[in-house]
């Protein structure tokens, strides 16, 4: 169902694209505080520093923090953009999303594992050490983590790629289930266009964390970099971006000559 009616004073949106969101709903509500605890365990802490070198080190991977910190506010505003673009909270809806914040939260930490493994990759240089119980551990800054084994980095790297794959998965379900329902959401043109585009853009995310996957799991001598393919990110959807973005322009410019 449709959230609410269509009130023209909330209708702001985007250029090309009439925002049919109506007030802040309990489920945008929900998914908010979710994601506020998820972007919590990226930065903050369970312990306290105790010396000023703990102070220091913990500023020093503000960088990878950061880069964390975008990475999920990035998914924030899709989730916001999407809730703002369509109003749709039908049980459906409802479920997708439910889905889509538990696998933020739930990767959350292995978000935050992952920073503190480039960032110890990069200011220890030999990342990975044996503990006396023969376990291996990450960082040599005394918050060490546990690990199974040595190969255990491929595994984490699976782990890591299924989780991008579900959210942005999600993100193209979601997306398109708003396609399938144009007529009643009364998209035009231009929204039509606006709306595939997402979905293409969300199913190249879904795409790269698969090519991911299998290379984490099948790359044998490869798989160490595997990880790196998400540097394809920003490239890939820079270009998606221009080609899309000049399309919606042709079309809003041959509407408006046809007005």
């Amino acid at each position: 169902m449709l959230r609410g009616t269509f009130q023209p004073d909330k209708l702001t949106g985007e250029r090309y694209f009439r925002w049919r969101g109506g007030d802040v709903s309990r489920l945008e509500g929900l998914s908010d505080a979710v994601f506020a605890l998820a972007l919590t365990l990226l930065v903050v802490r369970l312990d306290v520093p105790r010396s000023y070198d703990e102070v220091e080190y913990s500023l020093l991977r503000a960088p990878v923090y950061l880069a964390c910190f975008s990475f999920q506010i990035w998914i924030w505003y899709c989730h916001y953009q999407f809730h703002r673009r369509y109003g749709l909270e039908g049980a459906l809806a409802v479920a997708l999303d439910a889905a889509l914040v538990f696998v933020v939260l739930l990767f959350a930490l292995p978000l935050r594992f992952f920073g503190d493994l480039l960032f110890s990759l990069a200011y220890h240089g030999d990342v990975f050490q044996r503990s006396p119980d023969g376990s291996l551990v990450l960082g040599a800054d005394g918050g060490t983590i546990e690990m199974i084994e040595l190969g255990t980095r491929n595994g984490l790297m699976a782990a890591y790629s299924t989780g991008f794959i579900l959210i942005f998965g999600l993100f193209t379900l979601l997306t398109y289930r708003a396609w399938r329902r144009r007529a009643e959401l009364e998209l035009d043109p231009l929204e039509e266009l606006v709306t595939k585009n997402t979905i293409r853009a969300h199913g190249f995310s879904t795409l790269l964390g698969v090519v991911v996957l299998c290379v984490a799991l099948f790359g044998g001598r490869f798989a160490d970099l595997a990880g790196y393919l998400f540097m394809l990110m920003g490239p890939v959807h820079g270009l998606l971006g221009v080609i899309q973005g000049r399309r919606v322009k042709r079309l809003s410019a041959t509407m408006e000559a046809q007005a």
